[in-house]
């Protein structure tokens, strides 16, 4: 029975952005030059991915997922990793593309966010909104946005994106996904 805790240690060691699960197929990972095998794996059946993305949904997004064909998601593994990505049904069988979420945010330094958008996240009251194309860093950029503005003191953040990605939390802020 493939191992998905194996699956996300060796994608964390190669240093892949992202885990590619196909049925019928090896699982892939992402690397800034494209999609490689995962080394030592072998292909996985249609009811095999289904057992393992069964268990790492649970029961309510399992029945999403059922009653659409499809489902953007995110969840944490048992292993307390956080993972999101996306499920579908294709022809030949379930097929899912999932990036582990970092447990702590980037910095906005770190990420070379101008100081004029960091000094916006200090302020009592405000609007921001990121925007981009898929795979553009809006989740990086937010989170390390956020981030910033929770270390400087109370806050009430509220954030819309689907499904949610990073938890954030610390004490004097309430941030409503």
């Amino acid at each position: 029975m493939p191992d998905f805790t194996s699956y996300l240690d060796k994608l964390k060691s190669k240093g892949g952005s992202e885990l590619v699960l196909s049925a019928e197929r090896a699982p892939l990972y992402r690397t800034d030059r494209g999609l490689a095998p995962l080394p030592g794996e072998a292909p996985v059946s249609d009811a095999e991915l289904r057992v393992l993305l069964e268990e790492l949904l649970g029961e309510v997004q399992w029945g999403l997922f059922l009653a659409h064909g499809s489902l953007r998601f995110s969840a944490t593994h048992r292993d307390r990793t956080r993972v999101c990505g996306t499920l579908l049904s294709a022809r030949h069988g379930l097929s899912s593309a999932l990036r582990i979420v970092p447990q702590e945010p980037a910095t906005c330094a770190a990420l070379g966010i101008p100081a004029a958008a960091v000094s916006c996240m200090e302020r009592a009251t405000g609007l921001v909104v990121v925007a981009g194309t898929t795979r553009s860093g809006k989740t990086t950029t937010l989170a390390a946005l956020i981030d910033h503005a929770l270390a400087h003191g109370a806050r009430h953040v509220t954030t819309v994106e689907d499904p949610i990605e990073l938890m954030h939390g610390r004490a004097q802020v309430v941030v409503s996904h």
